[in-house]
């Protein structure tokens, strides 16, 4: 697979979008965009395109990264906008997908 604005954190542990079949940005798969938020990977960080735009744009090497359950620590963090298993196949928060909810 392959993923948009993959940040390393610790060895080969990344913070990066969902995952996309091919290096298209209308390719993503949906199944694994819908598990942001859940405990599916072996440590990397799947996040929106959204998100992991951020950290890649303003978080330089060597930024401290602190993995917590929600900001204030402790609090639970919003789900991100759902998609449809049949018609969508972007992360409808991709900052460079014109329908982007951001």
């Amino acid at each position: 697979g392959y993923a948009q604005y993959a940040t390393a954190y610790y060895r080969n542990l990344y913070i990066h979008s969902p995952i996309f079949s091919l290096p298209d940005t209308e390719t993503m798969l949906v199944s694994l965009y819908n598990e942001i938020g859940t405990n599916a990977t072996a440590g990397c960080l799947r996040t929106t395109s959204y998100a992991a735009y951020w950290v890649y744009s303003y978080c330089p090497i060597g930024t401290p990264v602190e993995i917590v359950n929600g900001s204030p620590r402790g609090t639970v963090s919003e789900k991100p906008p759902t998609v449809d298993d049949v018609y969508m196949t972007k992360d409808p928060t991709d900052p460079f997908n014109p329908d982007s909810v951001y």
